[in-house]
């Protein structure tokens, strides 16, 4: 799968992640490479992934120096289709997401996840997002998060720490969310993009900057039928 970024994957069978090497020192190696500025696919998985009705489960990583998430990036016509993510426990740099670590383009549709997401940077270069770390374009559809993301720094998210474009449709966080500032139950900052259809619940703990729905909104295109219920405090 590696090797063959731009291909189509159904899983086969359930996956249980606490085995070696994947349950010790790093963990997981996210699927793919991470480019900020470049524009080409060759780092970027732009194939589809299916759970064809199978889970993943105790996806470990613990790369204190580096990105984490399932995939590191997608972009172009990539497509992830209803996956399922429980029991994570994912710890990193900037650009933490438990299926995600930066959606360039594509889809993602139906995908759940449950676990616990962790940021050791505090400050404002970092992206903590529990299903997609930073959102840039593309559509986040039908998906959720539940558990706990304990964030050190800037931009953390029930759903999605950073976007800057894109659309989220349909979707929901129930999770407890912590951060340093541009905290949001579903967002912690957007700029650009449309949301729709989507709620948050759960307690968002950050000052200054946070929100029960979203920390920081500019520029974005109006909230649809958008709610938010739990206990924002400071």
């Amino acid at each position: 799968m590696r090797s063959k970024l731009g291909s189509s994957f159904k899983l086969a069978g359930d996956i249980d992640l606490n085995v070696s090497p994947y349950n010790t020192g790093e963990g997981w190696m996210p699927i793919g490479a991470f480019d900020l500025f470049g524009d080409t696919a060759a780092t970027s998985f732009t194939g589809t992934f299916d759970r064809a009705g199978f889970v993943i489960s105790n996806l470990y990583m613990n790369r204190t120096k580096s990105i984490s998430a399932l995939f590191a990036q997608i972009q172009g016509a990539a497509e992830l289709t209803d996956v399922r993510l429980v029991n994570g426990n994912v710890t990193g740099d900037t650009y933490i997401g438990a299926l995600v670590a930066v959606q360039k383009q594509g889809t993602i549709r139906g995908v759940h996840a449950a676990g616990v997401l962790r940021s050791i940077r505090a400050d404002d270069t970092n992206s903590l997002g529990r299903l997609v770390g930073s959102q840039w374009s593309g559509l986040i559809a039908e998906s959720s998060f539940v558990g706990l993301i304990d964030g050190s720094g800037y931009y953390v998210g029930g759903l999605v720490g950073y976007r800057d474009g894109g659309t989220i449709s349909g979707s929901y966080s129930s999770a407890e969310v912590r951060g340093a500032a541009c905290v949001g139950g579903l967002v912690g900052y957007s700029e650009g993009g449309a949301l729709s259809d989507s709620y948050a619940t759960g307690e968002v703990d950050a000052t200054p900057d946070n929100g029960g729905l979203i920390g920081i909104m500019k520029r974005s295109r109006g909230l649809q039928e958008t709610k938010v219920s739990g206990r924002p405090f400071i």
